[in-house]
């Protein structure tokens, strides 16, 4: 949706990625016109999501749309580059949606440390073919060297939506059902695009 610009010629419309590469520049007045034109979709999104029941009962709406938006601004600024109508939308929307989901597992360890359910810190491990790829939630100076040679190699040789899975499951320690939610797919596809990025990366990593 275009938004007129303000230098009182009413001549100029300004779409949403001109919205998005000003705010990035640094034009506090461009973020605003953003927020404006997307905070009643945001609300829509949250409240539309399949955990917003469950976490309704412990968060107002506002706070998770701040806490998005928190979100936003950083991760826009870094890693969204506009290609055109509807990419910024989808960019909120996936954000909305792996916050949801960050805040409802929140929510339910700290329903389980109040249970007395004892909090597991083990070492999340996984294996690809004989490559033996492992990242783990305490970092290191090692792993976090390896967790940043995965990104690099994953973000070159991966589909947009096998690297969305991966980051989530791998990277982020989300479940496959978890990970569905936040990309809107199904968690069985989630699990065929992680074979894929699994099979790709296990070609593509140096051999121990």
């Amino acid at each position: 949706m275009p938004h007129r610009s303000s230098d009182g010629t009413g001549s100029a419309l300004l779409t949403t990625d001109v919205q998005v590469a000003r705010f990035q520049a640094g034009d506090d007045s461009a973020f605003d016109i953003l927020h404006t034109r997307f905070a009643p979709l945001l609300e829509r999104r949250v409240l539309g999501h399949p955990n917003w029941p469950h976490l309704a009962k412990r968060c107002d709406l506002q706070d998770v749309v701040q806490e998005v938006w928190a979100r936003l601004v950083p991760a826009a600024r870094r890693s969204f580059t506009p290609s055109g109508p509807g990419s910024f939308l989808a960019f909120l929307a996936t954000l909305t949606d792996r916050t949801i989901i960050d805040l409802a597992r929140r929510q339910s360890a700290v329903k389980r440390g109040a249970g007395g359910e004892p909090q597991r810190l083990d070492t999340h491990v996984e294996v690809f073919g004989d490559a033996n790829v492992r990242v783990s939630r305490e970092e290191t100076p090692t792993s976090s060297a390896r967790r940043s040679e995965l990104e690099s190699i994953a973000e070159a040789v991966l589909s947009e939506r096998e690297y969305a899975a991966f980051e989530l499951v791998e990277l982020q320690d989300y479940t496959a059902a978890e990970a569905g939610l936040a990309i809107r797919k199904s968690a069985s596809a989630v699990r065929g695009l992680l074979l894929r990025a699994r099979q790709k990366l296990t070609e593509r990593l140096p051999r121990p």
